[in-house]
């Protein structure tokens, strides 16, 4: 009852304001909850399609960047794997230690032993660990490890010892005894 007399009081000038008032608060939400949210949804779409075209147009660009993406790929695998990539536990092992021997020939060095093992696991690789002995001359031990970086990448020295052999040596260079712990990964189910 009191706002029916206090609208009875207003006179025509402020009704006619207030009216304009109420208009233009719900042209304010109408904007706010329906066409605004619309025209966010236009525009995304817009930077949407503007991607998509550009994606099509660079679509020989992609095929040649999966291309480059597979290289990669094989490569770091032979990488992590060398030549042995495929080959089971066992066959590796012999592998490796074949390798080693003709390293060893190359660089004038004698291979008095090596000792395969299995390492602890990590992950998901396995670690297979080569105790390798060794005698010779400290150069050739230089070029024999990385004639191992160039062949064998993906043997790791984990551990090394060198000491003076009590067998003969020269003034120039004294025979070595070298101790050598190298470690292969592969993956669990290699």
């Amino acid at each position: 009852m009191m706002a029916q007399l206090q609208m009875q009081a207003l006179e025509p000038r402020q009704m006619q304001l207030a009216g304009y008032g109420v208009l233009t608060l719900i042209l304010a939400g109408l904007l706010m909850y329906l066409v605004l949210p619309q025209w966010r949804a236009y525009q995304s779409t817009g930077a949407s399609l503007a991607l998509l075209r550009q994606g099509a147009a660079d679509g020989a660009t992609l095929e040649t960047q999966l291309s480059q993406l597979r290289v990669d790929v094989e490569r770091l695998e032979r990488t992590l794997n060398g030549d042995a990539s495929n080959l089971p536990a066992k066959q590796m092992e012999a592998f490796v230690i074949g390798r080693l021997q003709t390293i060893s020939w190359r660089n004038n060095l004698v291979l008095v032993g090596v000792q395969p093992s299995e390492g602890t696991p990590l992950n998901e690789f396995r670690e297979l660990i080569f105790d390798v002995d060794l005698k010779g001359g400290y150069f050739d031990f230089f070029d024999w490890l990385q004639n191992i970086d160039e062949e064998l990448g993906f043997v790791v020295v984990k551990r090394f010892d060198i000491s003076p052999s009590a067998g003969n040596s020269t003034e120039e260079e004294p025979e070595l005894q070298i101790r050598l712990t190298m470690a292969a990964y592969r993956n669990q189910g290699s």
